[in-house]
């Protein structure tokens, strides 16, 4: 989903604001009441927005994971650093997992100059760009939320776990000062326990924009990983 710019101007107001009516939305905005109601039904549905009666607020950041057309582009340059580190441990042959996050997405452009590569992955964007690539890729299966391409659900879980690998790559929300790896998405956190118990190497990808800060769903301890590339 790609936000248009009267989309965008809601999101900040309700930074500012909190909480909003539909006709302060239309008044500032210049817009129809019945425009607005659009767009706060396609943010809504994109899990940006919750409305209850008489107005909207932004959703909560601990409550859901942003989409990922909005997280694929925060920390960029420092996501693409720690991919460019970690592919140092990257062989031709190997079969890797990637989780649904958008650092681990990064790997890909790294992943591609290896020979005979396998992907796994829960992501609907990491396995389509894979195919792009030419990399053999498959796709755990699950079901979406939110309108995100992250794939999560029994499906998924069982697909991983009739799965081994080399490696994989994943990455959480929150890293705290007491080295506890935690997620605000109890079901991708479930399933990055999956992969950590089918590969013979973890690697825990986490720009520092995430270290000491704690989030609701416990993941592991930081020592779990074998190696961890941040920014550093």
């Amino acid at each position: 989903m790609k936000l248009n710019e009267r989309e965008e101007f809601i999101i900040k107001t309700l930074k500012v604001v909190r909480f909003a009516s539909v006709k302060y939305l239309s008044d500032v905005t210049y817009t129809s009441p019945s425009s607005i109601r659009r767009d706060l039904t396609r943010l809504e549905n994109a899990g940006i927005v919750k409305r209850s009666y008489g107005g909207v607020s932004l959703v909560d950041e601990e409550e859901i994971v942003p989409p990922i057309f909005m997280r694929k582009d925060k920390n960029r340059s420092q996501k693409r650093a720690i991919a460019r580190n970690a592919s140092s441990l990257i062989k031709d042959g190997m079969t890797i997992i990637l989780d649904g996050s958008t650092t681990a997405f990064y790997m890909l452009n790294h992943i591609a100059e290896r020979k005979d590569i396998t992907v796994i992955t829960n992501s609907l964007l990491t396995a389509t760009t894979a195919t792009e690539y030419g990399i053999k890729v498959y796709s755990t299966g699950g079901y979406s939320e939110n309108g995100s391409p992250v794939l999560i659900g029994s499906y998924a879980e069982e697909t991983l776990q009739k799965l081994t690998a080399d490696i994989c790559f994943i990455s959480s929300s929150s890293l705290s000062n007491d080295g506890d790896v935690t997620d605000i998405n109890e079901h991708e956190n479930k399933l990055r326990k999956i992969i950590m118990e089918r590969v013979k190497v973890k690697v825990l990808l986490l720009d520092n924009s995430k270290k000491g800060k704690l989030s609701t769903h416990v993941l592991c301890k930081l020592s779990d990983f074998d190696y961890y590339f941040n920014e550093d």
